[in-house]
Parts: structure tokens; C-alpha cells; sequence
């Protein structure tokens, strides 16, 4: 049945908090932790939280200096393999955000419009799902 929905594009677990759906109950449950709070993986240099042990240890290359990706045709080294491959874009002139890759719902990733605003304190975002992160400091 759970096979089955990777074919039909079902989503059957929903969060009741924002209604973001899920394929598996796993994947809600994580997500749920963004509405709860519970940050599980603490940064022993700065106190911050992280809801996954993978989010901590992309933090801790700040504290490190850590940068093991390097683009070998100008020698420019990264922290995180996504930053290497927009720097890759610069020299080959490549544009992989195109609007009609994408839809025009996301369009706004591209223009940098922050379309999604917190009126309490006058942040903005592009994406919902930031604004909805950002509520949470907030909350706390």
C-alpha cells in the first residue's frame, strides 16, 4: 500500500498544525517537531538546536572552518556541497532556475520577493515554510 503511493502521489498524513501532508506517519512525525519545539541535537560550542543530527553537523563547519568541497578551476572551497555547485554556475554560465522548469508558484525564489510577511515584527520571506520557522522564535 505505502509502495503504491509513491505511483498515485498520495499524501495521507497531514499535520494539523499547517496542513503540510506527508506520504509516510515518520515523515510527519519529524516534521511535527518544527510545531513542538523539541530540538533533540544540541551545538556543544554555541547552545544552538537542531530538530536532525544532519542540521547539527552542517552547523558545526562554522565553528570548524570546515570547507571540504573546492571547485578545482579557481580553487574556491565551500562548507556545503550546494554552495560548490551554485559557485560551478558561475563559471559555466549555466541558469538551472529557469520559470518554466518550475511553475510560476515558485517564481517568486527566483525574483527574491518576499511575498510572506510576519505583521507582529515586519520580517518577510520568500518561502511560507520560513515564515512558519521563523514564527516559532516567537513562541518560545
Amino acid at each position: 500500500m505505502q509502495h503504491q503511493q509513491i505511483h498515485t502521489g498520495e499524501n495521507p498524513s497531514e499535520c494539523k498544525e499547517c496542513g503540510k501532508r506527508f506520504k509516510h506517519t515518520f515523515q510527519l512525525t519529524k516534521h511535527q517537531w518544527i510545531h513542538t519545539g523539541k530540538r533533540s541535537y544540541e551545538c556543544s560550542k554555541c547552545g544552538k538546536g537542531f530538530i536532525r543530527q544532519f542540521n547539527l553537523s552542517q552547523h558545526m563547519k562554522i565553528h570548524t572552518g570546515e570547507k571540504p568541497y573546492e571547485y578545482s578551476e579557481c580553487a574556491k572551497a565551500f562548507s556545503h556541497k550546494s554552495h560548490l555547485t551554485e559557485h560551478r554556475w558561475i563559471h559555466i554560465g549555466e541558469k538551472p532556475y529557469e520559470f518554466s522548469k518550475c511553475g510560476n508558484r515558485q517564481m517568486n525564489i527566483h525574483t527574491g520577493e518576499k511575498l510572506y510577511e510576519r505583521i507582529k515584527c515586519g520580517k518577510a520571506f520568500i518561502l511560507k515554510s520560513h515564515l512558519t520557522k521563523h514564527q516559532w522564535i516567537h513562541m518560545r
